[in-house]
């Protein structure tokens, strides 16, 4: 649903996995293999840390991205 909302063509719903140590993986990852990121890794793993949400307007311009996962799945987060 929040992939319609924001009007994107892919969506991926991070969980927090606590064992055998604190990490993120996709539950949800369209037309992808499941993800996992490791904790504080990245964006996702910056808004896990911190609680905070996070609004970025160029994620290829922000230090914390990492592009393999597109690469990954041959997507562009951004247009």
């Amino acid at each position: 649903m929040a992939r319609r909302v924001c009007g994107a063509d892919r969506g991926s719903l991070f969980l927090v996995a606590t064992k055998p140590t604190p990490h993120l993986w996709s539950k949800v990852a369209e037309q992808a293999k499941p993800i996992t990121i490791a904790w504080n890794q990245g964006i996702a793993g910056a808004v896990a840390a911190t609680g905070d949400a996070l609004n970025i307007e160029d994620a290829y311009q922000d230090a914390r991205f990492s592009r393999a996962h597109d690469d990954q799945v041959c997507a562009c987060s951004i247009e």
